[in-house]
């Protein structure tokens, strides 16, 4: 999770036993619709967006894989897994994650300029809330 699809091809080769789901998420890669709301872009709706690509494919048990923002999602995720009996998490690796206020530098800039006045900076202003 994070930045978009295209970032995983160069693990596939080293990791070809495992069955991948390598979700885009909102804003991110190709042919991905705009939601039509700031709010769709919250850690905790991206999470449970993945959970339900999750519940559709049939997946029981997930290792997750999250890099940069896809790391808060990660996390939520998790915590919709425990909450909703699955599927089981094994593991996860977190990668230059905003795993705290000094991750979040961008961020938190975001926030402190507040929604702005696009759909564009109001969609970045809810989705970087969640980090700082």
């Amino acid at each position: 999770m994070g930045s978009d699809s295209n970032t995983c091809q160069p693990l596939e080769p080293a990791l070809s036993r495992a069955t991948w789901i390598v979700p885009d998420l909102l804003g991110h890669g190709e042919g991905s619709p705009k939601p039509p709301s700031a709010e769709a872009y919250t850690m905790r709706h991206q999470a449970e967006c993945v959970h339900r690509v999750l519940q559709a494919e049939g997946v029981q048990r997930l290792f997750v894989i999250a890099h940069s923002m896809g790391g808060p999602i990660a996390l939520d995720l998790l915590d919709i897994c425990r909450d909703n009996g699955g599927p089981e998490v094994t593991g996860m690796i977190y990668a230059e994650g905003n795993i705290d206020e000094g991750d979040c530098f961008g961020s938190k800039k975001t926030v402190d300029q507040g929604p702005g006045e696009t759909a564009e900076s109001a969609a970045m202003y809810h989705s970087a809330g969640d980090l700082v």
